[in-house]
Protein backbone atom coordinates (compact mmCIF):
# COMPACT_ATOMS: atom_id res chain seq x y z
CA UNK A 1 0.00 0.00 0.00
CA UNK A 2 1.43 3.39 -1.03
CA UNK A 3 2.12 5.82 1.79
CA UNK A 4 0.25 9.13 1.47
CA UNK A 5 2.33 12.11 0.45
CA UNK A 6 3.09 14.53 3.28
CA UNK A 7 1.22 17.81 3.16
CA UNK A 8 3.45 20.55 1.68
CA UNK A 9 3.52 22.73 4.81
CA UNK A 10 3.32 19.99 7.44
CA UNK A 11 5.22 21.11 10.52
CA UNK A 12 5.10 24.83 9.67
CA UNK A 13 3.61 26.86 12.52
CA UNK A 14 1.65 29.97 11.61
CA UNK A 15 0.49 32.61 14.07
CA UNK A 16 -2.52 34.48 12.67
CA UNK A 17 -3.07 37.92 14.23
CA UNK A 18 -5.45 39.09 11.51
CA UNK A 19 -9.13 39.90 11.19
CA UNK A 20 -11.75 40.47 8.47
CA UNK A 21 -10.81 38.90 5.10
CA UNK A 22 -7.29 39.19 3.61
CA UNK A 23 -5.20 37.84 6.48
CA UNK A 24 -7.55 34.99 7.42
CA UNK A 25 -7.80 33.94 3.77
CA UNK A 26 -4.00 33.93 3.51
CA UNK A 27 -3.67 31.74 6.58
CA UNK A 28 -6.52 29.54 5.34
CA UNK A 29 -4.42 28.81 2.24
CA UNK A 30 -1.52 27.89 4.50
CA UNK A 31 -3.77 25.67 6.64
CA UNK A 32 -5.07 23.88 3.54
CA UNK A 33 -1.46 23.23 2.56
CA UNK A 34 -0.91 21.56 5.93
CA UNK A 35 0.40 24.35 8.16
CA UNK A 36 -0.51 24.36 11.86
CA UNK A 37 -2.34 27.70 12.16
CA UNK A 38 -3.23 29.35 15.46
CA UNK A 39 -5.65 32.23 15.06
CA UNK A 40 -5.69 34.84 17.80
CA UNK A 41 -8.94 36.79 18.20
CA UNK A 42 -9.38 39.92 20.24
CA UNK A 43 -11.80 39.81 23.21
CA UNK A 44 -15.25 39.39 21.71
CA UNK A 45 -13.90 37.80 18.55
CA UNK A 46 -13.05 38.73 14.98
CA UNK A 47 -15.48 41.41 13.78
CA UNK A 48 -16.21 39.36 10.66
CA UNK A 49 -18.29 37.06 12.88
CA UNK A 50 -20.90 39.83 13.09
CA UNK A 51 -20.45 41.46 9.69
CA UNK A 52 -20.77 38.47 7.33
CA UNK A 53 -22.69 35.41 8.49
CA UNK A 54 -21.00 32.15 7.53
CA UNK A 55 -17.85 33.82 6.23
CA UNK A 56 -15.89 33.48 9.48
CA UNK A 57 -16.51 29.72 9.46
CA UNK A 58 -15.49 29.41 5.82
CA UNK A 59 -12.20 31.29 5.99
CA UNK A 60 -11.07 30.07 9.41
CA UNK A 61 -11.64 26.36 8.99
CA UNK A 62 -8.72 24.15 9.89
CA UNK A 63 -7.26 26.61 12.43
CA UNK A 64 -6.91 26.56 16.20
CA UNK A 65 -8.68 29.52 17.75
CA UNK A 66 -7.54 31.55 20.76
CA UNK A 67 -8.98 34.64 22.43
CA UNK A 68 -6.27 36.95 23.81
CA UNK A 69 -6.30 40.45 25.25
CA UNK A 70 -3.03 41.91 24.00
CA UNK A 71 -3.48 44.92 26.28
CA UNK A 72 -3.09 42.69 29.33
CA UNK A 73 0.20 41.44 30.76
CA UNK A 74 -1.03 37.86 30.61
CA UNK A 75 -2.00 38.20 26.94
CA UNK A 76 1.39 39.71 26.05
CA UNK A 77 3.32 36.94 27.79
CA UNK A 78 1.19 34.26 26.15
CA UNK A 79 1.68 35.82 22.71
CA UNK A 80 5.44 36.15 23.21
CA UNK A 81 5.66 32.43 23.84
CA UNK A 82 3.68 31.70 20.67
CA UNK A 83 5.92 34.00 18.63
CA UNK A 84 9.02 32.18 19.91
CA UNK A 85 7.52 28.92 18.60
CA UNK A 86 6.18 30.26 15.28
CA UNK A 87 7.62 29.96 11.80
CA UNK A 88 5.29 32.59 10.32
CA UNK A 89 3.43 35.54 11.84
CA UNK A 90 0.71 37.29 9.82
CA UNK A 91 -0.81 40.52 11.16
CA UNK A 92 -3.31 43.04 9.84
CA UNK A 93 -3.10 45.90 12.33
CA UNK A 94 -2.89 49.43 11.01
CA UNK A 95 0.77 50.36 10.46
CA UNK A 96 2.47 50.62 13.84
CA UNK A 97 -0.48 49.13 15.69
CA UNK A 98 1.24 45.93 16.76
CA UNK A 99 4.48 47.79 17.50
CA UNK A 100 2.61 49.95 20.02
CA UNK A 101 1.86 46.75 21.91
CA UNK A 102 5.57 45.89 21.95
CA UNK A 103 5.62 43.58 18.92
CA UNK A 104 7.42 45.52 16.19
CA UNK A 105 8.80 43.43 13.34
CA UNK A 106 12.49 44.25 13.90
CA UNK A 107 12.39 43.18 17.55
CA UNK A 108 10.48 39.99 16.80
CA UNK A 109 12.78 38.89 13.98
CA UNK A 110 15.76 39.62 16.23
CA UNK A 111 14.14 37.54 18.95
CA UNK A 112 13.26 34.69 16.55
CA UNK A 113 15.63 34.93 13.53
CA UNK A 114 13.76 32.20 11.64
CA UNK A 115 10.46 34.09 11.87
CA UNK A 116 8.69 35.21 8.69
CA UNK A 117 6.74 38.35 9.59
CA UNK A 118 4.00 39.49 7.19
CA UNK A 119 2.02 42.73 7.51
CA UNK A 120 -1.21 43.09 5.55
CA UNK A 121 -2.69 46.59 5.51
CA UNK A 122 -4.67 48.85 3.21
CA UNK A 123 -1.89 51.09 1.97
CA UNK A 124 1.30 49.60 3.39
CA UNK A 125 3.69 50.66 6.13
CA UNK A 126 4.78 53.94 4.51
CA UNK A 127 3.42 56.76 2.35
CA UNK A 128 0.86 59.50 2.97
CA UNK A 129 -2.09 57.08 3.28
CA UNK A 130 -0.33 54.51 5.48
CA UNK A 131 -2.43 55.18 8.58
CA UNK A 132 -5.74 55.70 6.80
CA UNK A 133 -8.58 53.18 7.14
CA UNK A 134 -9.93 51.56 4.00
CA UNK A 135 -11.86 48.74 2.41
CA UNK A 136 -11.76 46.95 -0.91
CA UNK A 137 -13.55 49.64 -2.92
CA UNK A 138 -11.04 52.24 -1.70
CA UNK A 139 -8.11 50.11 -2.81
CA UNK A 140 -9.67 49.42 -6.21
CA UNK A 141 -10.21 53.13 -6.72
CA UNK A 142 -6.63 54.08 -5.87
CA UNK A 143 -5.10 51.31 -7.99
CA UNK A 144 -6.80 52.30 -11.24
CA UNK A 145 -8.56 48.94 -11.37
CA UNK A 146 -11.96 50.46 -10.63
CA UNK A 147 -11.63 52.69 -13.70
CA UNK A 148 -11.84 49.53 -15.82
CA UNK A 149 -15.16 48.43 -14.27
CA UNK A 150 -18.78 49.10 -15.10
CA UNK A 151 -20.24 49.62 -18.55
CA UNK A 152 -18.08 51.29 -21.22
CA UNK A 153 -20.26 54.41 -21.25
CA UNK A 154 -21.09 54.50 -17.54
CA UNK A 155 -19.39 55.31 -14.25
CA UNK A 156 -17.03 52.91 -12.47
CA UNK A 157 -18.78 50.29 -10.38
CA UNK A 158 -17.68 48.14 -7.47
CA UNK A 159 -16.95 44.49 -8.09
CA UNK A 160 -20.32 42.88 -7.35
CA UNK A 161 -19.36 42.00 -3.80
CA UNK A 162 -16.21 40.09 -4.77
CA UNK A 163 -13.39 41.67 -2.70
CA UNK A 164 -10.74 41.73 -5.41
CA UNK A 165 -8.01 43.57 -3.49
CA UNK A 166 -8.60 41.49 -0.36
CA UNK A 167 -8.36 38.23 -2.28
CA UNK A 168 -5.36 39.45 -4.26
CA UNK A 169 -3.65 40.51 -1.04
CA UNK A 170 -4.24 37.08 0.48
CA UNK A 171 -2.74 35.36 -2.56
CA UNK A 172 0.30 37.63 -2.80
CA UNK A 173 0.94 37.31 0.93
CA UNK A 174 0.78 33.53 0.58
CA UNK A 175 3.20 33.70 -2.35
CA UNK A 176 5.58 35.81 -0.27
CA UNK A 177 5.43 33.41 2.66
CA UNK A 178 6.13 30.39 0.47
CA UNK A 179 9.04 32.25 -1.12
CA UNK A 180 10.60 33.10 2.24
CA UNK A 181 10.09 29.56 3.52
CA UNK A 182 12.10 28.34 0.53
CA UNK A 183 14.78 30.97 1.10
CA UNK A 184 14.94 30.09 4.78
CA UNK A 185 15.87 26.53 3.85
CA UNK A 186 19.05 27.97 2.29
CA UNK A 187 19.88 30.75 4.75
CA UNK A 188 18.26 29.74 8.01
CA UNK A 189 16.80 33.23 8.32
CA UNK A 190 13.26 34.54 8.06
CA UNK A 191 12.30 38.02 6.91
CA UNK A 192 9.70 40.77 6.85
CA UNK A 193 7.11 41.41 4.10
CA UNK A 194 4.82 44.43 3.72
CA UNK A 195 1.71 43.64 1.62
CA UNK A 196 -0.40 46.75 0.82
CA UNK A 197 -3.82 45.68 -0.42
CA UNK A 198 -4.06 48.70 -2.74
CA UNK A 199 -0.73 47.67 -4.28
CA UNK A 200 -2.02 44.14 -4.92
CA UNK A 201 -4.96 45.70 -6.80
CA UNK A 202 -2.44 47.71 -8.83
CA UNK A 203 -0.65 44.48 -9.73
CA UNK A 204 -3.96 42.87 -10.73
CA UNK A 205 -4.64 45.85 -13.01
CA UNK A 206 -1.26 45.47 -14.72
CA UNK A 207 -2.47 43.82 -17.93
CA UNK A 208 -5.22 46.37 -18.49
CA UNK A 209 -2.88 49.25 -17.70
CA UNK A 210 -0.41 47.92 -20.25
CA UNK A 211 -3.09 47.61 -22.93
CA UNK A 212 -4.45 51.07 -22.15
CA UNK A 213 -1.05 52.71 -22.64
CA UNK A 214 -0.29 50.64 -25.74
CA UNK A 215 -3.53 51.84 -27.34
CA UNK A 216 -2.76 55.49 -26.68
CA UNK A 217 -4.76 55.94 -23.44
CA UNK A 218 -8.22 56.04 -25.09
CA UNK A 219 -11.40 57.10 -23.32
CA UNK A 220 -13.27 54.45 -21.38
CA UNK A 221 -16.04 54.28 -23.99
CA UNK A 222 -13.44 53.36 -26.63
CA UNK A 223 -11.38 51.03 -24.47
CA UNK A 224 -13.84 49.03 -22.39
CA UNK A 225 -16.11 47.58 -25.06
CA UNK A 226 -15.83 43.88 -25.96
CA UNK A 227 -17.25 42.69 -29.23
CA UNK A 228 -18.70 39.14 -29.16
CA UNK A 229 -17.46 38.85 -25.60
CA UNK A 230 -19.71 39.01 -22.55
CA UNK A 231 -23.14 37.93 -21.35
CA UNK A 232 -25.95 37.40 -23.86
CA UNK A 233 -29.61 36.40 -23.60
CA UNK A 234 -31.43 33.60 -25.41
CA UNK A 235 -35.02 33.65 -26.59
CA UNK A 236 -36.15 32.12 -23.30
CA UNK A 237 -34.59 34.94 -21.27
CA UNK A 238 -31.78 32.68 -20.05
CA UNK A 239 -28.29 34.12 -19.88
CA UNK A 240 -25.06 32.63 -21.20
CA UNK A 241 -21.51 33.76 -21.87
CA UNK A 242 -19.62 34.12 -25.15
CA UNK A 243 -15.89 34.74 -25.51
CA UNK A 244 -15.03 35.01 -29.20
CA UNK A 245 -11.78 36.98 -29.24
CA UNK A 246 -9.76 35.02 -31.79
CA UNK A 247 -10.60 35.22 -35.48
CA UNK A 248 -11.34 31.53 -35.89
CA UNK A 249 -13.89 31.66 -33.06
CA UNK A 250 -15.49 34.79 -34.54
CA UNK A 251 -15.78 33.27 -38.01
CA UNK A 252 -17.17 30.03 -36.60
CA UNK A 253 -19.73 31.94 -34.52
CA UNK A 254 -20.94 33.83 -37.59
CA UNK A 255 -21.16 30.56 -39.50
CA UNK A 256 -23.26 28.83 -36.81
CA UNK A 257 -25.53 31.87 -36.53
CA UNK A 258 -25.86 32.17 -40.30
CA UNK A 259 -24.68 35.75 -39.89
CA UNK A 260 -22.81 36.36 -43.15
CA UNK A 261 -23.51 40.09 -42.88
CA UNK A 262 -21.43 40.22 -39.68
CA UNK A 263 -18.61 38.10 -41.00
CA UNK A 264 -18.30 40.30 -44.09
CA UNK A 265 -18.70 43.66 -42.32
CA UNK A 266 -15.42 45.62 -42.49
CA UNK A 267 -16.25 47.28 -39.16
CA UNK A 268 -15.92 43.89 -37.44
CA UNK A 269 -12.92 42.48 -39.31
CA UNK A 270 -10.51 42.14 -36.35
CA UNK A 271 -10.96 41.81 -32.59
CA UNK A 272 -9.75 45.40 -32.18
CA UNK A 273 -12.38 46.50 -34.71
CA UNK A 274 -15.08 44.59 -32.88
CA UNK A 275 -14.08 46.19 -29.57
CA UNK A 276 -14.23 49.67 -31.08
CA UNK A 277 -17.72 48.83 -32.39
CA UNK A 278 -18.70 46.66 -29.44
CA UNK A 279 -22.14 48.14 -28.82
CA UNK A 280 -23.12 47.70 -32.47
CA UNK A 281 -21.73 44.20 -32.99
CA UNK A 282 -23.22 42.93 -29.71
CA UNK A 283 -26.60 44.41 -30.57
CA UNK A 284 -26.56 42.60 -33.90
CA UNK A 285 -25.42 39.35 -32.27
CA UNK A 286 -28.16 39.63 -29.70
CA UNK A 287 -30.75 39.78 -32.45
CA UNK A 288 -29.61 36.41 -33.79
CA UNK A 289 -29.32 34.89 -30.32
CA UNK A 290 -32.97 35.61 -29.49
CA UNK A 291 -33.98 33.02 -32.10
CA UNK A 292 -33.17 30.07 -29.82
CA UNK A 293 -33.16 29.34 -26.11
CA UNK A 294 -30.02 29.78 -24.05
CA UNK A 295 -29.77 26.01 -23.55
CA UNK A 296 -29.96 25.40 -27.30
CA UNK A 297 -27.25 27.99 -27.98
CA UNK A 298 -24.95 26.50 -25.36
CA UNK A 299 -25.35 23.06 -26.93
CA UNK A 300 -24.96 24.30 -30.53
CA UNK A 301 -22.00 26.55 -29.88
CA UNK A 302 -20.27 24.01 -27.65
CA UNK A 303 -20.61 21.42 -30.42
CA UNK A 304 -18.97 23.93 -32.78
CA UNK A 305 -16.03 24.36 -30.37
CA UNK A 306 -16.89 27.98 -29.57
CA UNK A 307 -16.18 29.45 -26.09
CA UNK A 308 -19.66 29.47 -24.53
CA UNK A 309 -21.00 28.68 -21.09
CA UNK A 310 -23.85 29.06 -18.63
CA UNK A 311 -24.34 31.84 -16.10
CA UNK A 312 -24.93 29.80 -12.97
CA UNK A 313 -26.79 31.04 -9.92
CA UNK A 314 -25.15 30.26 -6.55
CA UNK A 315 -27.69 27.54 -5.76
CA UNK A 316 -27.01 25.84 -9.09
CA UNK A 317 -23.30 25.31 -8.53
CA UNK A 318 -23.55 22.03 -6.67
CA UNK A 319 -25.56 20.36 -9.43
CA UNK A 320 -23.33 21.47 -12.31
CA UNK A 321 -21.36 18.48 -13.65
CA UNK A 322 -18.22 20.49 -14.40
CA UNK A 323 -18.13 22.07 -10.94
CA UNK A 324 -18.82 18.65 -9.41
CA UNK A 325 -15.94 17.09 -11.37
CA UNK A 326 -13.43 19.30 -9.55
CA UNK A 327 -14.58 18.07 -6.13
CA UNK A 328 -13.75 21.44 -4.58
CA UNK A 329 -17.13 22.73 -3.38
CA UNK A 330 -18.37 21.45 -0.03
CA UNK A 331 -21.62 22.19 1.77
CA UNK A 332 -21.23 22.31 5.54
CA UNK A 333 -23.69 23.28 8.26
CA UNK A 334 -24.09 27.04 8.04
CA UNK A 335 -21.46 27.71 5.38
CA UNK A 336 -19.90 26.71 2.08
CA UNK A 337 -16.25 25.85 1.55
CA UNK A 338 -14.18 25.75 -1.63
CA UNK A 339 -10.82 23.95 -1.53
CA UNK A 340 -7.72 25.42 -3.11
CA UNK A 341 -7.93 24.63 -6.85
CA UNK A 342 -4.70 22.61 -6.83
CA UNK A 343 -6.13 19.36 -8.12
CA UNK A 344 -3.73 16.48 -7.61
CA UNK A 345 -2.15 17.99 -4.49
CA UNK A 346 -3.24 16.57 -1.14
CA UNK A 347 -4.76 19.26 1.09
CA UNK A 348 -5.76 19.38 4.73
CA UNK A 349 -9.51 19.26 5.28
CA UNK A 350 -10.30 21.25 8.40
CA UNK A 351 -13.51 22.24 10.13
CA UNK A 352 -14.30 25.68 11.42
CA UNK A 353 -13.87 26.90 14.98
CA UNK A 354 -17.35 27.78 16.19
CA UNK A 355 -16.88 29.34 19.59
CA UNK A 356 -14.55 32.26 20.35
CA UNK A 357 -11.35 31.07 22.00
CA UNK A 358 -12.15 27.40 21.49
CA UNK A 359 -8.52 26.32 22.00
CA UNK A 360 -7.53 28.71 24.82
CA UNK A 361 -7.85 26.04 27.51
CA UNK A 362 -4.73 24.20 26.32
CA UNK A 363 -1.40 24.95 24.70
CA UNK A 364 -1.89 24.96 20.91
CA UNK A 365 1.74 23.88 20.37
CA UNK A 366 2.32 21.73 23.47
CA UNK A 367 5.32 19.75 22.24
CA UNK A 368 7.56 22.80 21.78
Amino acid sequence: MTEPEPLPLAGVRVLDLTALLPGPICTLHLAELGADVVKVERPGGDVIRQLMTGVFETINRGKKCLELDLRSAEGVLYLERLIDQADVLVESFRPGGLAKLGFDSARLVERNPRLIYVSLSGYGQSGPLAGQPGHDVNYLGLSGLLAFSGSPDGPPEASGGIPIADLGGALYATLGILSLLLRRQKTGRGGVIDVPLAATALKLAEVRLAAHIAEGSPEKSEFMGRGAYGVFVGGDGGRFTLGCMEQHFWRRLCQVLGADELADDSRFRTYADRCRSAALVNEKLQGYLLLRSSKEWIELLSAADIPVGPVLEPDELGADPQVASWGLLHERPGYRAVDLPLIGLDLAAGHAPVTIGADRAHDPWPEA
